[in-house]
């Protein structure tokens, strides 16, 4: 069985090739939809924690 392995470390020596230019585009694609999608996110957590907040906020008098 280990002799049918083989050992991923060999690889890393090997000549990394380019990827094709559609692939580059479609993962570029969806990087950007990601980021897009993270940054309307914090937008409206960072929002409303700071919402919610305010609103159960009380004011501790000094007595």
């Amino acid at each position: 069985m280990a002799e049918n392995t083989q050992n991923p470390f060999k690889d890393l020596s090997k000549r990394i090739l380019e990827a094709p230019p559609s692939l580059k585009k479609k993962v570029m694609e969806d990087v950007a939809v990601a980021k897009l999608i993270m940054d309307l996110a914090s937008l409206f957590t960072v929002n409303t924690q700071q919402m919610l907040a305010s609103l159960f906020k009380t004011n501790k008098k000094d007595k």
